[in-house]
């Protein structure tokens, strides 16, 4: 083993298992199998007054674990993987979504100080770049807003009602958005986003959330 994979080495995103240095692999080939057979979201997605809604992968075992290290141990590198994983079902909606830009479901800025990036834009980043599409950021969360991960049922819809808002001097006039989330849950949230960007003139939205907690 060379001195750089001892002081670098490079692992499996879900497994945490030794990769090679070499090559652009981010799984390793066990896990590649896993994620073809457990981990691809087949559920219908629908967020409430979104045109249409997609999720990329079950939020659940190996995955909700490498998210978490994503959004709350500094694992950015990751966010590589989870564009990656997204990408198929964006490139599988355009056709039919037409959407003129990205814009994503926000984190509070402490939070995003915290961490040092915003997880959902960074992932909405990716895939602007690799789609050629503008991203653009429009909505605003309120810092010491509850955390959604720990409520339940109507307060998830409360609190979500609360926390967001549009940007000031930020509108979406006659475009349709491809709004960019990291988990969907309950669907609060993101039907809290839809309905601002709604009311800020954007004539379509689509959701689309890397992960989805299963049914």
């Amino acid at each position: 083993m060379s001195m750089l994979s001892l002081l670098f080495p490079k692992r499996c995103v879900l497994c945490r298992e030794h990769l090679p240095l070499a090559g652009g692999a981010m799984l390793c080939a066990a896990c590649q199998t896993v994620v073809r057979r457990e981990y691809r979201q087949t559920d219908e997605v629908r967020v409430r007054g979104a045109d249409d809604a997609a999720a990329a992968l079950r939020y659940t075992g190996a995955v909700r674990r490498a998210l978490v290290r994503y959004k709350f141990q500094h694992y950015k590198s990751y966010a590589r993987w989870f564009a990656a994983q997204t990408a198929p079902v964006l490139a599988a909606h355009l056709k039919t979504w037409q959407p003129d830009a990205l814009t994503y479901v926000p984190t509070g800025w402490l939070s995003r100080r915290m961490r040092g990036y915003d997880q959902s834009g960074y992932v909405a980043a990716m895939l602007g770049a690799q789609f050629g599409l503008p991203v653009v950021p429009l909505l605003h969360k309120r810092s010491f807003a509850r955390k959604q991960s720990r409520l339940r049922g109507s307060e998830r819809a409360y609190n979500a009602a609360r926390a967001y808002r549009m940007r000031p001097n930020r509108d979406a006039q006659g475009k349709r958005l491809v709004l960019v989330d990291d988990v969907l849950t309950s669907g609060a949230t993101m039907a809290v986003c839809v309905q601002l960007l709604r009311g800020a003139g954007a004539s379509a939205v689509f959701a689309l959330a890397v992960t989805k907690t299963p049914r």
